[in-house]
C-alpha cells in the first residue's frame, strides 16, 4: 500500500536530524487526496521492487495527468543546539521530467543555512506526474551541530512516485507463432558486411498454450504477452515452448559448429560444445538456408516479470578452393515479458483491499467469532 510520508531520523547524539518526503495527489476518478509514495516489498526471487500508487492504461495516461504536491523537509531535532548546513551540499532533489535540485545556500536565503533547535526548512512543489513510470525524489542533509564542527552530520531519504502503466495488449500480434512475424531473428556476416562470408542467422521463437490455442509469447516489439494480477500471480501456471534456431546462409559453402550455447534465465540449457559437431550443408541459393533447431519446455512462474533467453552460434565456414576457412559468430538475446497489474482499473483500488473482498473477510471473521462463542457456551 502507498504510505503517507517517508522519514528517516538520525538519533546519533552528535547529529540529531530528520529528513522526510511527503507526496499527495488528487485521484483522477474519485477526487480524493491520496498518497503517491510507494513501499518496497520482496519477490519470491529475493529481489525488491516498489509498488506503484496507481494503475493507468497506457492508451489513456496522457488524458489523466496526476496533480501531485510534493513536500520535502529537513529538520534539526536537537533540543539545544543549532545545525549548520554545508553550503550547497544539503539539497531537495526531484527528478520528474526535468532534473530539479534546490540547494540550501544557492537557492534559499542565507538564514536557511542555520537551523535552530527544533527548526525545519522545507520545499513544496506542485508537479504533474504523467505517463513516466518513475518519479524519484530524495532529500540530502549535510552539515554539523554547533560546538562540534569537526564531525560531519549526514542524513538522506529517498522515495519514488511510481505509476503502473498497464499495456493494452495487441492480441493479434501474439496470435501466430510464425517466426517471420513473431519471434526474433538476427542475421550475421563478417565485419566488412560481405554476405558470402560467414553469412549465418540465429532466431528465438516462444509459444504457450492458452485455452487449447497455441499463441506466441514473443513478438517483434518484445512487449508483454499477458497481464497477470499482482495479488494472484502465484496462481498463474503455464509452460513456455522455446525454439532456438541456428542457420547457415552461405550459398555453396558448408559450416560446422564449434561453440554453440543456449541460455534460459541466465543459465545454460544446451550444450557448450558438440563432441561430434553438427554440420550445416551448403544452401543451394541465396534465398535458402540450412538450420538446426534446439527446443526446450520451461515452466512459467507467474510472479516473475521477465524471462531472458539467448542463443550463441560459433561455427567454422569450411574452406573452398578459392578461400580458406573462416571462424564465424552470431548472438541473439531477448526477454519474454509479462505485466503485473497492481490495481483494478475501474476503481484503482489495490486488488488486496477491494471493498467486496474486505467485506467478505469481515463476514468470515464474524462467522468465526460466532462459532467460537457457540463452542465456548457448549463447553460451559
Amino acid at each position: 500500500p502507498a504510505i503517507r510520508a517517508s522519514t528517516f531520523s538520525n538519533l546519533d547524539d552528535r547529529c540529531r536530524t530528520e529528513v522526510s518526503i511527503e507526496c499527495t495527489y488528487l485521484h483522477p476518478t474519485t477526487q480524493e487526496t491520496l498518497s503517491c509514495l510507494t513501499e518496497r516489498y520482496q519477490l519470491e526471487t529475493g529481489k525488491y521492487i516498489s509498488t506503484p500508487f496507481i494503475s493507468i492504461l497506457e492508451d489513456e495516461c496522457e488524458d489523466l495527468p496526476i496533480q501531485a504536491t510534493i513536500t520535502m523537509k529537513m529538520c534539526n531535532t536537537d533540543e539545544t543546539r543549532t545545525f549548520q548546513h554545508v553550503y550547497d551540499e544539503s539539497k531537495f532533489h526531484n527528478t520528474g521530467y526535468i532534473m530539479e535540485s534546490k540547494q540550501i545556500g544557492a537557492d534559499f536565503s542565507r538564514e536557511s543555512l542555520i537551523l535552530g533547535p527544533g527548526d525545519c526548512v522545507e520545499e513544496v512543489q506542485e508537479k504533474i506526474l504523467k505517463c513516466k513510470n518513475n518519479h524519484p525524489m530524495n532529500v540530502v542533509m549535510r552539515g554539523f551541530m554547533s560546538g562540534d564542527s569537526q564531525y560531519t552530520c549526514y542524513n538522506y531519504v529517498y522515495n519514488n512516485a511510481k505509476i503502473d502503466n498497464v499495456p493494452t495488449l495487441d492480441q493479434a500480434a501474439f496470435a501466430t507463432t510464425d517466426t517471420s512475424t513473431n519471434g526474433l531473428t538476427l542475421e550475421c556476416t563478417t565485419p566488412n558486411g560481405e554476405a558470402d562470408q560467414c553469412y549465418s542467422s540465429v532466431s528465438i521463437k516462444c509459444s504457450y498454450d492458452e485455452n487449447g490455442n497455441t499463441r506466441s509469447c514473443l513478438n517483434q516489439d518484445q512487449g508483454p504477452f499477458t497481464i497477470v494480477r499482482n495479488d494472484g500471480c502465484e496462481n498463474y501456471t503455464n509452460k513456455f515452448k522455446i525454439e532456438m534456431e541456428t542457420c547457415n546462409r552461405n550459398t555453396g559453402r558448408e559450416m560446422r559448429e564449434s561453440n554453440i550455447i543456449y541460455r534460459y534465465m541466465n543459465k545454460q540449457v544446451g550444450k557448450a560444445r558438440q563432441q561430434a559437431p553438427l554440420s550445416y550443408a551448403a544452401p543451394d541459393s541465396a534465398t535458402d538456408s540450412n538450420c538446426n533447431t534446439f527446443t526446450i519446455e520451461q515452466d512459467i512462474k507467474g510472479c516473475r516479470r521477465q524471462y531472458p533467453m539467448s542463443v550463441q552460434f560459433g561455427a567454422q565456414l569450411l574452406a573452398t578452393d578459392e578461400d580458406g576457412p573462416r571462424w564465424c559468430f552470431c548472438y541473439l538475446h531477448t526477454k519474454v515479458r509479462m505485466h503485473h497489474q497492481f490495481y483494478d482499473l475501474t476503481s484503482n483500488l489495490n486488488f488486496d483491499t477491494a471493498p467486496d473482498e474486505k467485506e467478505k473477510e469481515k463476514e468470515d471473521k464474524n462467522k468465526d467469532d460466532k462459532n467460537k462463542e457457540e463452542d465456548k457456551n457448549k463447553d460451559d
